[in-house]
């Protein structure tokens, strides 16, 4: 899923407050997965299945509790840093 989200962001400009960015994150997830990105819970994925028992899982509660926290301190840091 990872992956994924890298690709389809790669050519997305960062947005000028890091607040904005778990919303873009969010949509990009949904638009992938077909999936409202909630913080509850894990649904499966079929062209993720590579074998194996979570194979093709998803954690929505991963992604809102962690990832996208961890994301938006890095823009907050990134912006910081480079005075943007």
């Amino acid at each position: 899923m990872w992956l994924e989200m890298r690709f389809a962001l790669s050519h997305v400009e960062l947005p000028e407050r890091p607040e904005a960015l778990a919303g873009v994150v969010s949509s990009v997830f949904s638009a992938l997965t077909g999936n409202v990105l909630s913080g509850e819970g894990q649904f499966h994925v079929d062209r993720l299945s590579r074998g194996g028992m979570s194979s093709g899982a998803v954690s929505g509660e991963f992604w809102t509790k962690s990832l996208i926290p961890q994301l938006v301190k890095r823009l907050t840091w990134l912006h910081e840093t480079w005075g943007r």
